[in-house]
């Protein structure tokens, strides 16, 4: 190889010009953080907009229509967030569904959608 600072550089160029394809969104939705269980360590939102259906649920003596859970750290109550999801597999289940809780907790009757992840200033 006579110049291997010219190789160096066309393999650059190669890597640059031909990249790699961005992987697309999967989803996105903008939520309202409207509690959190600690036992089964999952945030509820209540979505604002985006494709994903949730149910309606009493929580803590108030209605909420449109409700999904996630697991993950706690977010704030009544943050507005936009969350970058994916959906579970049918042979998929989050980790907190294994959970022992004291009997006066329940899972959360709603679906789970998998947090990729979330901004509190747009999609992320």
């Amino acid at each position: 190889m006579k110049n291997p600072k010219n190789f160096l550089l066309a393999l650059i160029a190669i890597f640059i010009f031909s990249g790699c394809e961005e992987v697309p969104n999967p989803g996105c939705i903008k939520a309202k953080v409207i509690g959190y269980q600690s036992c089964y360590n999952v945030n509820i939102v209540q979505i604002l907009s985006g494709p994903v259906k949730g149910r309606e649920l009493d929580w803590y003596e108030q209605k909420y229509d449109n409700v999904v859970q996630f697991t993950g750290a706690v977010i704030p109550k009544d943050e507005i967030i936009y969350i970058n999801y994916s959906l579970y597999g049918t042979d998929e289940k989050p980790e907190y569904q294994s959970q022992i809780c004291p009997s006066n907790t329940f899972p959360v009757p709603v679906p789970y959608v998998k947090l990729n992840d979330y901004s509190t200033i747009k999609c992320p």
